[in-house]
């Protein structure tokens, strides 16, 4: 599963041929429930979203959709 603000990049990222099931929506409130997730991966991501209160957001969101004692995964080659 993949997750993008944008319908445009999903509708790119579609046409390059990546392979996911595809959701748009807002990293700061996902449509998920509480602790359905073993993994959350965010990769490139935090780096785009402007404000740091914006980016806190995103990760307290990560933890909410996480089972207990799951794992997130951040891979970001900078964070400001």
């Amino acid at each position: 599963m993949a997750l993008d603000i944008s319908i445009d990049e999903i509708k790119e990222a579609i046409k390059s041929e990546a392979q996911a099931w595809w959701i748009c929506a807002d990293g700061r409130m996902t449509p998920f429930r509480d602790g359905v997730f073993d993994y959350v991966i965010t990769f490139y991501g935090l780096m785009f979203i402007s404000e740091k209160e914006n980016k806190k957001r995103v990760l307290e969101e990560n933890l909410r959709v996480l089972k207990k004692n799951s794992k997130m995964l951040l891979v970001e080659p900078i964070i400001k």
